[in-house]
């Protein structure tokens, strides 16, 4: 039974391009952008968290920095963060679109393999990128597979 019940990709829309051209001008928050794009031009390890209340422009700011990646020659990913089963499938959509052997992620959804460090592992073959995981309002959406992001294993 808990076969039938896995998500796959092809039963959850994986939205992996930035939904960007939408954006007028972005107020009062050059410094921020400025900031986080001298980031994704030159990383340095970490991630980065935009975190407020809802409606306080924190999509917006990922928006504008997604144009401004591109725009530079960077390769942007978008995945919704709504709930576990999104991230999940969006990461694995992402490793599939970075060119990740389908028997990799099927090891992953079958639980032979952590989702995550098949994600990462791809993406760490790869420079120049930014991944926006949006609208992650519950941080236990950010679980893979049973582990939590907040212990570094999700």
């Amino acid at each position: 039974m808990a076969g039938a019940d896995r998500p796959t990709v092809a039963r959850r829309p994986v939205v992996l391009r930035a939904p960007t051209g939408r954006l007028a001008e972005v107020r009062g928050r050059g410094e921020l952008l400025d900031l986080l794009y001298g980031l994704v031009a030159a990383p340095d390890g970490q991630f980065q968290v935009l975190a407020g209340l809802g409606g306080v422009g924190k999509t917006t700011i990922a928006l504008a920095l997604a144009e401004r990646a591109r725009a530079g020659g960077g390769s942007v990913w978008w995945v919704s963060g709504v709930d576990a089963v999104s991230v999940t499938d969006g990461m694995l959509a992402l490793a599939a679109d970075l060119g990740t052997p389908p028997a990799a992620i099927e090891e992953a959804r079958a639980g032979r393999r952590h989702p995550a460090d098949v994600t990462w592992e791809s993406l760490g073959k790869s420079s120049g990128w930014l991944l926006v995981i949006d609208n992650a309002d519950d941080p236990r959406a950010l679980d893979v597979a049973g582990a939590a992001a907040a212990d570094g294993t999700g």
